[in-house]
């Protein structure tokens, strides 16, 4: 967790050194190394989230990313206050800390659950809620149909129960928490946390910071201060507090630290909205070319006279594919060229692959390929003519150790090449592949020099390619020249393999 970022750059490594520093542990190895088992520990968890989370967000303003607003969920809102400069990091770890520890004590004290509704109208559930013995309250307003609750064991139970009855129980499941978090029975952890809430320093936000008890801006650091004691055992408000932001004309979201729970409820919540997450490289890559270089590249463009409509979006997700094409076609009235060029690495031996690494990489590499082939192609069929050009690699053709979700991924798009161009191939659409080799990047320079040399011994040319190697590959896939080719795969690698 955060190894990736703090190996490249020094600014995401220091927060590490400075969470051990702080602390008097070794976090840093905790998250880097683990064991998952410690890692996966409520205290351990916290710190190391917010560590990950506060390296990301140095990174990111290292690039140049810097944000109007933020705001975070429960554990969240102590970056968020990092970010707008209400508190340090040192205290942020010095509160999240603490609030784990009293939070544990208070969930061993009194025995509590919680459970997510999905589909449920709020005052429906609240309705059941009402009418329960016992302790139990909406905890979480996560999204539109998306809602949780928390409180004693029974109770949560019961109105689970209750919600099944009406909606299925598939969309009613418990949650493996360790306490009824948001909910009066951390009132203990409560008063606890007074203390040092108190004792930190708090400053007047720099950019505007929406706040979970109230979904709304918060300015005072008094203020900040008292709705931090409140969330506690009050309800997160994520939905108010996205719809908040969004009324001040922001309409780019970016989740900072592990995982991308927070970027699906912005697109449930804000459909014409687009969230991105930034945890590693990969994510970090996609994040600063939708801040900069596709805006660097469409100021050219329409420097130029080109009309340019540039969005940023998740392919590995079918619904930010389908808004993508949506608003494209929307825009030119139709689309001529598809070029499918995203692509991430999970690179491990598969003996250590995660099962989630293999689907991170499938989902993205191959899935997001053919939603994007698939939603293209009725209007192409509909105007009969299209291109459609997938970038794949010769580790697709000849495989390579370390790499078997992304060898079996590019080998997915050579199939799925050939297979589409069978099907479309009389509607007057062409659908080829370019495979290249070793292409010089930011990401290969990282290679060392030692292993680069050794590449080099393996192409004829002696000369790793270029961008403009591949670019010139497809443009030439998208001209006229090409019209009588499909189904074929073009090797852009020096010779690499043949």
């Amino acid at each position: 967790m955060g190894a990736e970022l703090a190996q490249t750059y020094p600014v995401a490594d220091a927060v590490f050194q400075e969470a051990d520093a702080v602390l008097g542990r070794k976090l840093r190895q905790l998250c880097f190394e683990g064991p998952e088992a410690d890692l996966k520990q409520t205290e351990n968890t916290q710190l190391a989230i917010l560590t990950c989370s506060v390296a990301a967000l140095r990174v990111l303003k290292e690039c140049g990313v810097v944000p109007s607003a933020v705001a975070g969920h429960s554990l969240g809102e102590y970056s968020a206050l990092v970010a707008a400069g209400v508190i340090d990091f040192a205290d942020a770890l010095h509160l999240v800390h603490a609030r784990a520890s009293f939070m544990a004590d208070a969930g061993k004290m009194q025995q509590g659950t919680m459970a997510a509704i999905l589909g449920m109208e709020t005052a429906q559930l609240q309705e059941l809620c009402d009418t329960a013995e016992g302790v139990v309250n909406i905890a979480n307003y996560n999204c539109p149909g998306q809602l949780v609750i928390s409180g004693e064991v029974e109770a949560v139970n019961h109105v689970l129960e209750l919600a099944k009855a009406e909606i299925g129980a598939r969309r009613c499941r418990p949650l493996p928490v360790s306490g009824a978090f948001h909910s009066p029975l951390m009132a203990p952890a409560q008063q606890k946390f007074a203390s040092p809430l108190e004792s930190v320093a708090m400053q007047p936000p720099q950019v505007d910071i929406a706040m979970n008890v109230t979904g709304e801006f918060a300015t005072e650091a008094d203020t900040i201060r008292h709705l931090l004691f409140q969330q506690i055992t009050r309800p997160v408000q994520w939905e108010k507090t996205l719809r908040t932001i969004e009324k001040t004309g922001i309409t780019h979201f970016v989740e900072v630290g592990p995982g991308k729970v927070l970027s699906g409820l912005v697109k449930r919540t804000l459909p014409e909205s687009s969230a991105l997450n930034v945890e590693d490289i990969e994510t970090l890559s996609l994040v600063t070319d939708a801040h900069g270089n596709v805006g660097q590249i469409a100021d050219t463009l329409q420097g130029k006279g080109y009309t340019v409509l540039s969005m940023a979006a998740d392919i590995s997700q079918k619904a930010d594919v389908e808004a993508l094409i949506e608003k494209t076609i929307s825009h030119f009235s139709q689309i001529d060229i598809l070029v499918n060029n995203a692509g991430i690495t999970r690179d491990m031996l598969l003996m250590r692959l995660k099962d989630e690494d293999w689907d991170a990489v499938l989902q993205t590499n191959l899935t997001g390929t053919m939603y994007c082939t698939r939603a293209v192609l009725r209007p192409m069929i509909r105007q009969k003519s299209g291109r459609i050009i997938n970038i794949s690699s010769v580790i697709g053709l000849v495989g390579n150790a370390g790499q078997a979700s992304y060898a079996a991924a590019k080998a997915g798009i050579i199939g799925l090449t050939k297979a589409t161009a069978k099907e479309v191939g009389a509607r007057g659409i062409t659908v080829n592949a370019i495979a290249p080799g070793f292409i010089t990047t930011d990401m290969t320079a990282q290679i060392p020099e030692q292993s680069q040399q050794q590449l080099l011994e393996l192409i004829p040319l002696r000369a790793f390619g270029h961008p403009e190697d591949v670019a010139d590959a497809v443009c030439f896939l998208a001209s006229d020249a090409a019209r009588y080719i499909t189904g074929q795969i073009l090797q852009v690698d020096g010779g690499m393999v043949m």
